[in-house]
């Protein structure tokens, strides 16, 4: 390289993507690969007038101001005016993918609402890797895409913003004004990434489609509370939440967004109306309607399901959502591996009693892989239990928290011979379990005997 004369150097300030803003100070020295407060870095500091900048990005442009300089150290003087400027993009990485032959045809559009527009089109004969469609208000888009550029839905395109990117031949554009005319173009590309080649030696299949002018109803004004998962086995859960409180205007009813693995990310447009399974964002639609309780069957097992639940207002076209701080929640399905029978725990119920006083039992009945799903308690006397089997009353335990169940015999059913009980259990994956027989005996006041004799 060649150095200049009477200049003791030159200090280069590079940048990606815009200008540097950032100017030496007069006795500071800097080192090389310094970042400063603009984003910019100090590429070298020396006397050369020619020279290389390694380790860059491909497909980047980068700007470059170079100022002269005379002493070191403390005694540093820049000539901070008029600085050498200049600009330079790197190549593309790679060899770019085979340009499409065609792009594709017959652009329909579905019917929208305020603030969506649906579209589908026609795949060419040979089909490429992938389309991008190009929006824009009022008038078409002018800007194409740039080979070798990987751009995603919501991006500046030029004049434009991306409404889509992917390989399936439709698409629904979101976040739309009402009342408002958009324009579309929708090229075809191949490869992906730095190799992306889009079609733009042959016209983009265009269009336009308005938004519709609908007055909504008014939005909810609170979410519902309280998510509670219960009943949980390897296939299977329910779950319930407390209705929104009223407030100025009151839910017609709730929307639930699923999605496997963590919460789901997008929220329902307003004049949409959903139902099972529709697909919003990264999710799926479970339920829609105005109960607060429900069941989900055919779950995967061990796997999380994660919720977002909205309130809503209306119906059809009209129907506006509480699209802000939605209720969430998730469950975690049991191991769909379960060989084990249902048990007993532990049982905590009293084994004595006055005659006609209510037994309240207490257990704790277990099964660690896919969960209880029935528990059912069979009581009878003593005198009841030897004659028949038949004779005994069934009654439903009642599910506490964790594995905690009771029941309350009645005191109708608590005679002098004592009371006997056993459970039915069953869990997720249809195995079943029988208990060993209980017994609560009665106490005689001012008898001294307790019944039954042991």
């Amino acid at each position: 390289a060649s150095s200049g004369s009477n200049i003791t150097g030159y200090i280069n300030i590079r940048k990606s993507g815009s200008a540097p803003t950032f100017v030496p100070v007069d006795g500071t020295a800097y080192s090389v690969g310094q970042v400063q407060a603009d984003g910019s870095i100090i590429d070298f500091i020396d006397n050369f007038t020619a020279g290389d900048l390694t380790g860059l990005t491909a497909n980047t442009t980068y700007h470059l101001k170079i100022f002269a300089y005379n002493g070191s150290g403390t005694s540093i003087n820049y000539l901070t005016t008029s600085p050498l400027s200049g600009m330079t993009t790197t190549l593309i990485t790679g060899v770019l993918a085979t340009e499409p032959t065609a792009q594709p045809i017959s652009l329909v559009f579905g019917t929208s609402t305020n603030t969506s527009i649906p579209a589908s089109f026609t795949a060419p004969a040979t089909a490429p890797a992938g389309y991008i469609a190009v929006r824009k208000a009022v008038s078409a888009p002018t800007t194409d895409p740039v080979d070798g550029t990987a751009y995603t839905a919501g991006v500046t395109l030029g004049d434009g913003v991306v409404a889509y990117s992917g390989s399936a031949p439709s698409f629904t554009d979101t976040g739309l004004a009402a009342n408002t005319t958009y324009f579309y173009k929708i090229y075809s590309f191949n490869g992906s990434s730095t190799t992306s080649n889009y079609l733009t030696s042959i016209p983009p299949l265009s269009g336009s489609k308005a938004t519709a002018n609908i007055s909504l109803a008014t939005e909810p004004t609170n979410q519902p509370t309280g998510l509670t998962f219960s009943s949980i086995t390897s296939t299977s859960y329910s779950f319930s939440y407390t209705a929104a409180v009223a407030g100025t205007t009151a839910p017609d009813g709730y929307i639930g967004i699923r999605k496997i693995g963590s919460a789901p990310t997008g929220a329902p447009a307003d004049g949409v109306t959903y139902a099972f399974p529709d697909v919003i964002g990264d999710g799926v639609v479970n339920f829609s309607g105005a109960g607060t309780e429900w069941t989900q069957s055919g779950a995967l097992p061990s796997t999380s399901y994660h919720f977002a639940i909205y309130s809503y207002k209306g119906s059809g076209t009209a129907i506006n959502y509480k699209q802000l701080s939605p209720l969430t929640g998730s469950v975690l399905t049991l191991s769909g591996t379960d060989t084990s029978d249902p048990f007993v725990n532990n049982n905590t119920t009293v084994t004595s009693v006055a005659k006609a006083s209510p037994i309240n039992v207490t257990v704790t009945l277990t099964d660690v892989e896919s969960g209880i799903v029935e528990a059912t308690i069979y009581y009878a006397t003593l005198e009841d239990a030897k004659s028949d089997y038949s004779n005994f009353t069934s009654g439903t335990m009642i599910k506490g928290t964790g594995d905690n169940y009771t029941f309350q015999i009645p005191g109708s059913a608590v005679k002098e011979m004592g009371v006997t009980y056993y459970f039915y259990l069953k869990n997720g994956v249809g195995l079943t379990n029988y208990s060993s027989d209980y017994f609560v005996a009665v106490k005689l006041t001012g008898e001294g005997l307790t019944i039954p004799f042991s």
